[in-house]
């Protein structure tokens, strides 16, 4: 493999990557895609319909509430759990799979979260593969990825179950 290295202005955004041409090219697709918005969408939405496909919807409305631009959890999780879920409650309410930092916080403060920095947990999520960081400093923008999405969704039906009522048991009386 050939080292590359790519630097790109485009408008008031920049652009620069640096390692292997294989790295470049797909942090350099990463990016086109926040600049341009309609193949963020596209790509998004091709990746909502793989998932859609796999399993029945999500009734993320027993867990989630919805105010505005801002998605809360009703139900009780970590602050990692948390994160992942309300990237996945703004996937499917309010169909943004791109958020910034400031999204996320306002989202752990609306459930109930003390967290100072969300920075952090994101970083540590992106670290572990869950989440994709993109962007730098104040720009810095996350989403999803495919590992992260499925781990949402278990966690978001384990809590989905322990929310419903249980109607299988007989009333004693």
């Amino acid at each position: 493999m050939s080292e590359s290295r790519l630097r790109i202005k485009f408008g008031e955004h920049e652009f620069e990557a640096e390692g292997s041409t294989e790295s470049v090219e797909r942090q350099l697709e990463i990016f086109k895609r926040l600049v341009i918005p309609g193949t963020a969408l596209k790509a998004a939405m091709e990746t909502t319909q793989e998932s859609a496909k796999d399993q029945a919807p999500l009734s993320l409305e027993k867990i989630m509430n919805v105010q505005g631009r801002t998605v809360s959890l009703r139900a009780a999780a970590k602050v990692d759990d948390a994160v992942l879920l309300l990237l996945l409650g703004q996937r499917q309410f309010r169909q943004h799979h791109i958020l910034s930092g400031k999204d996320v916080m306002n989202g752990l403060r609306a459930s109930g979260f003390k967290v100072r920095r969300a920075d952090l947990v994101l970083k540590k999520l992106s670290g572990a593969g869950s989440i994709i960081a993109i962007g730098r400093y104040r720009a810095r923008r996350y989403q999803l990825s495919k590992s992260g999405l499925d781990g949402a969704e278990q966690i978001a039906r384990r809590l989905i179950s322990q929310a419903a009522p249980r109607v299988d048991q007989p009333s004693s009386g």
